[in-house]
């Protein structure tokens, strides 16, 4: 069973990756997926697999003059220098949702969908508290997949002389005849110490290291035109744990 949730978020975090405010991290959305399914007690019945909808991302305090939407604006180092503020934990007005999946059978489907939104009541999106949830299921992902919106697609970093930077800000750039466009996006960290355990106040006791963040590119593609229908996943390979498409 594919369950699609579609709602707004009001004051979602804003900051991707250290320099750029625009759209959360694929991880976003698998946390609260994850989440989401512990807090229904669902989480042994979640088929790995997540694919993110987006409809409107409007950061606070932005303004371009044209009424367009801000999906990724850089980071400067002086106040005050971008669209008339520099905000330290800037946040924005979210719209979309996210498509999952369930392995559970068609006679728990009326109680599973009542665990789902009870549970939502208690849900934030990437810190932002949720309005106007609407819940519907469907039997295929290319069901699930026709609503209004797009989605984020794994995009690589061509291979050249040039440096990293310079790859990535190159790839960024609206390129003739390609469809969607780029956006850079945390894509996972890669750990600088050992895992350790018992760390105070740590989420479910879970273990936890020091890590640097990995810098990759996403692409924003139309959500019903596109074949190749995204499902993110985390992958733990010492010491990386990247966020990748199944």
């Amino acid at each position: 069973m594919f369950v699609r949730a579609t709602f707004d978020a009001h004051s979602v975090s804003a900051r991707n990756c250290g320099l750029v405010y625009g759209l959360p991290s694929p991880s976003a959305w698998m946390g609260f997926v994850h989440a989401w399914c512990l807090q229904a007690h669902l989480i042994d019945r979640l088929v790995p697999g997540v694919t993110p909808i987006v409809r409107q991302f409007a950061i606070n305090g932005f303004h371009d003059g044209f009424g367009r939407v801000n999906f990724a604006l850089p980071r400067c180092t002086e106040r005050d220098s971008v669209g008339g503020t520099q905000l330290d934990a800037p946040t924005a007005f979210f719209s979309g949702g996210v498509i999952f999946e369930l392995d559970i059978n068609e006679d728990d489907k009326e109680g599973t969908m009542v665990s789902l939104t009870q549970a939502l009541l208690f849900m934030k999106f990437a810190g932002g508290a949720i309005v106007d949830p609407e819940l519907k299921t469907f039997d295929t992902l290319d069901l699930a997949r026709k609503t209004i919106g797009f989605t984020l697609q794994e995009e690589p970093i061509p291979e050249s002389e040039a440096s990293l930077l310079d790859r990535l800000l190159d790839h960024v750039t609206p390129q003739k005849g390609k469809k969607g466009w780029c956006m850079p996006s945390l894509m996972g960290y890669r750990a600088i110490e050992e895992l350790a355990s018992n760390r105070p106040g740590a989420r479910g006791g879970y273990r936890h290291a020091y890590a640097d963040p990995l810098i990759g590119v996403v692409r924003a593609v139309g959500l019903s035109r596109t074949s190749n229908i995204p499902r993110w996943d985390w992958y733990h390979s010492p010491p990386f744990v990247l966020f990748k498409t199944i």
